[in-house]
C-alpha cells in the first residue's frame, strides 16, 4: 500500500487526530475531473470499516467498492510532517491524506476557502477487502478542481444570485467584440469565472426577426451570447430563476491572450435540471 505522506505515530496512535471540517462544505467552482489516490489509508482500517457499516456494506475477501462518496478535505497546518498537509474525511471518519506534492499544490486555496469559513466538498470511492484474519486492504480516490478553479477568480454578484447547476461545456459567441471587458481576466492559463445569464432580444442583422436570446455577462458588462438554438436549451431555466427575482450565475472558463479569447460555460440545459434541485431554490 503506498505510505507518502503517512500520519505521524502519535496520530497512528490516537493520541493526535487532525481538525475535522468546519464552517460550509462548499463544492469547487471548477468541475471536478482530476482523480487523487488517497494516501496513508493503511492506518485508517478502523476508519474504512466505519464508512463501509454506514453505508450498509460489507467489506468481502472479493473487495467492496463504494461509489458516489462525499469527501470533505480539511487543511491540517500543525502537522508536524508537513504544514501543508490536506486530511480527507469521508462521513465523518478520516481516510487519509493528499498526497504531498498534491497536498502542497492545493492547500493555499483550501487556506484561503477556510478563511471564509468553508472547506471543500468533492465526489469520492472507496474500495476495501479483507483477508482471512479481518485484515482491511483499502485505497480511496477523490476527484479533484483544478486547483486555481476551487473558488472563482472574481466576485460572486451583489445582488440576489442563484448559481445553475453545472452541465456540458456551451460555447459563448461574439467574444472577440468585447474584449475590452476580457482582457484583465485573461492569463496564461485558463480563469474560471461567474458569470450571469440574461434574456435578451436579439437579431443577427438589422433587417432580421428578433428572437429571444441568452445574454452572457462578465460584472454586469455583455461579454458575448449564445446562439439561437443553445438558448433555446437554456432559456426555460434562465427564466424560471429569473423569475424567482434571482440573477442566474454559472461558472465560466476563460482561455486565450489579450488578443482573442474564447469563453466556455459549464452549465446544465433546461431539460437536465432535476425536480429536486427546483425545489431546493424554490424553498431557499
Amino acid at each position: 500500500m503506498r505510505t507518502e505522506n503517512p500520519p505521524s505515530p502519535l496520530e497512528r496512535s490516537g493520541e493526535r487526530v487532525p481538525a475535522s471540517p468546519t464552517g460550509a462544505a462548499v463544492e469547487a467552482w471548477a468541475i471536478s475531473t482530476k482523480p487523487c489516490e488517497v494516501a496513508g489509508e493503511w492506518f485508517y482500517q478502523d476508519a474504512f470499516r466505519a464508512v463501509y457499516k454506514r453505508r450498509g456494506a460489507a467489506i468481502t475477501a472479493y473487495g467492496q467498492e463504494l461509489q458516489d462518496l462525499a469527501a470533505e478535505l480539511a487543511i491540517d497546518p500543525s502537522n508536524p510532517h508537513d504544514p501543508n498537509a490536506v486530511a480527507v474525511w469521508v462521513s465523518g471518519q478520516m481516510l487519509g491524506f493528499l498526497p504531498r506534492g498534491t497536498a502542497a499544490e492545493y492547500a493555499p486555496a483550501l487556506a484561503d476557502l477556510a478563511e471564509e469559513g468553508g472547506h471543500l466538498s468533492v465526489s469520492a470511492r472507496a474500495w476495501a477487502r479483507a483477508d482471512d484474519n479481518d485484515q482491511i486492504y483499502a485505497s480511496a480516490t477523490v476527484w479533484l478542481p483544478p486547483a486555481h478553479g476551487v473558488q472563482p477568480f472574481n466576485a460572486f454578484p451583489e445582488g440576489p444570485y442563484q448559481v445553475l447547476p453545472a452541465g456540458r461545456a456551451v460555447q459563448v459567441t461574439g467574444e472577440d467584440e468585447h474584449m475590452d471587458v476580457l482582457r484583465p481576466f485573461v492569463s496564461d492559463r485558463e480563469r474560471y469565472l461567474v458569470v450571469t445569464l440574461h434574456l435578451v432580444q436579439e437579431a443577427r442583422t438589422p433587417r432580421s426577426t428578433p428572437f429571444e436570446a441568452i445574454e452572457v455577462r462578465l460584472g454586469g458588462r455583455r461579454v458575448g451570447t449564445l446562439t439561437k438554438a443553445m438558448s433555446g436549451q437554456l432559456r426555460d431555466l434562465v427564466a424560471h430563476v429569473d423569475g424567482l427575482s434571482r440573477l442566474p450565475a454559472c461558472c465560466a472558463v476563460l482561455r486565450g491572450s489579450p488578443l482573442r479569447a474564447e469563453l466556455t460555460l459549464h452549465v446544465a440545459r433546461s431539460a437536465d435540471v432535476t425536480s429536486r434541485w427546483l425545489d431546493s431554490i424554490a424553498t431557499a
